[in-house]
């Protein structure tokens, strides 16, 4: 159950980091006046919380469950995207 709930929040995570990192980074996706850092940071700020979330889920239900390739490969998998999203915050951070 914690496996799902984990996979969920990622997928959604990994959806916000998409926009944020276009909104911040790369400047892909056609939005006309709405292109501000404004909705790069709401991406950010929503799933910063979700892909931790995901991760705190992904660890309990490795010591809760036990391990298995699956568990573990959500664990590395939530790591790495808040490791993205420390990358997106570093990137925003230091390029203005």
């Amino acid at each position: 159950m914690l496996a799902r709930i984990s996979v969920t929040l990622s997928v959604v995570a990994a959806v916000a980091l998409l926009f944020a990192s276009d909104a911040i980074i790369w400047h892909v996706l056609p939005r006309g006046f709405e292109r501000t850092l404004y909705d790069g940071a709401l991406a950010f700020y929503l799933g910063f919380p979700l892909s931790l979330l995901a991760l705190a889920f992904a660890i309990g239900s490795l010591f809760k469950n036990g391990k298995s390739t699956f568990r573990v490969g959500i664990c590395t998998w939530s790591a790495a995207e808040l490791l993205a999203f420390g990358f997106v915050y570093l990137y925003a951070a230091f390029s203005a």
